[in-house]
């Protein structure tokens, strides 16, 4: 009688070809998943700075960013610093939703403001750093006068 199927070996060495396949892809997949993260943040960072330098230079006024809920890592709003109420001086807000990645900015006029002027050449001078929270790897965005972001 011939029998049909897989011997126990087989099995075993699919089994762990398999598992070995997976790990690796697994490894690879979180890889892409922090690069593509840390990517998406940057270009909201670029652009919430843009938006925040275009409305103070049309409005001819100084706007200010601010981090939410105490935590550059939460997202920013902009707000108009002439405005007492919290609620009503608030013209945008970015939330970012970040799992792998730590931000914090470090500049001139302190840790929890960035102040963009209405002039085309007055921002605040400094730094947003990504800290990937396990590696611990950094990405600072160096911001300059003018506005321009420099990633190193």
């Amino acid at each position: 009688m011939k029998q049909r199927g897989f011997t126990l070996l087989e099995l075993i060495s699919t089994l762990c070809l398999t598992v070995v396949m997976s790990v690796l892809m697994l490894a690879s997949w979180m890889h892409f998943k922090e690069e593509k993260e840390a990517a998406i943040l940057i270009q909201d960072i670029k652009t919430a700075i843009q938006y925040a330098k275009n409305k103070a230079v049309n409005e001819s006024r100084t706007l200010v960013l601010v981090p939410l809920e105490h935590n550059w890592s939460s997202g920013m709003k902009l707000i108009d610093p002439d405005i007492l109420k919290e609620e009503e001086s608030t013209l945008h807000q970015w939330r970012w939703f970040v799992k792998i990645w730590q931000l914090k900015w470090q500049g001139f006029s302190g840790d929890e403001v960035l102040y963009i002027s209405g002039q085309t050449n007055a921002l605040t001078n400094g730094q947003f750093v990504l800290e990937q929270k396990v590696t611990h790897k950094q990405i600072k965005l160096t911001l300059n006068r003018i506005g321009r972001i420099k990633e190193s």
